[in-house]
Parts: C-alpha cells; sequence; structure tokens
C-alpha cells in the first residue's frame, strides 16, 4: 500500500511536469500560427503588411512591413539565413506539424498516466475495502 500512494506521488509529478512541457509547447504553437499568418499575408503580396514586433518581456509594438518577397529564418544554433517567403513559410508548416505531433503526443502520456493513477486508486480502495 505503501509504495502505491508513493508511485501515486511520482505520478502527480509527472503529471505536473507534462502539464508545464504542454503550456509551452502551446505557446509554441501559438507563436508559430502567428508566424505563418504574416508569412501567407507577405506571400500574398497585396502591398504593406500590418503585423506585431516583439520588444521583449512580453512588450509588442504594431509595425507595418513593406513588401517584401525574403525574410531571415533562424537554422539552428543562432544562425539565421535569408530565404524566400514561400521557403520559409514551407519550414514554419513543417515546424508547426512537428509541435502539433509533440502536443498529441504529450496529450497521450498525460491520459495514459492519469489511468494508471486512476488504476491504482481503485486498488488502494478496494485493499481499504478489504481491511474493513
Amino acid at each position: 500500500m505503501q509504495s502505491k500512494l508513493m508511485e501515486i506521488e511520482m505520478i502527480k509529478q509527472q503529471l505536473s511536469q507534462l502539464d508545464q512541457q504542454r503550456m509551452q509547447i502551446n505557446a509554441r504553437l501559438m507563436d508559430s500560427d502567428a508566424a505563418l499568418q504574416t508569412l501567407k499575408d507577405l506571400e500574398i503580396g497585396t502591398g504593406i503588411v500590418e503585423t506585431f514586433v516583439p520588444f521583449g518581456g512580453g512588450i509588442f509594438s504594431r509595425a507595418t512591413l513593406p513588401e517584401t518577397r525574403q525574410v531571415l529564418v533562424n537554422v539552428g544554433q543562432d544562425i539565421a539565413v535569408e530565404k524566400p517567403v514561400s521557403e520559409a513559410k514551407t519550414i514554419m508548416e513543417k515546424t508547426i506539424t512537428g509541435y502539433e505531433k509533440m502536443f498529441t503526443d504529450l496529450e497521450s502520456n498525460i491520459l495514459a498516466l492519469q489511468t494508471h493513477a486512476e488504476s491504482i486508486y481503485s486498488m488502494i480502495e478496494q485493499a481499504s475495502a478489504m481491511k474493513r
């Protein structure tokens, strides 16, 4: 019984960590969706595009971008290269697909842990009922 209670505590900690990861992935997804929308607007090329520019610390400013065909894309290790908007859009779509898969996998792990915890609770309740 003691080991099952310890196992439930471990599951609670894991669920807490997974929930934090889920929030981080969700934030990245929202940011990526916004970036993709801006890239789509740039790709249409109807002239000036309005967007938000981050200053840091959650502070943004409205900005207008002239029609542009090239953007800088971070390719890793703080290295950015100039890419056509269409290519940047494709990269962002793949990034979003990756985040969505991570989110789905995380949700599956959370559900599995919750199911396992519920089965442990049931076992503890049954063991307690038998002792009475």
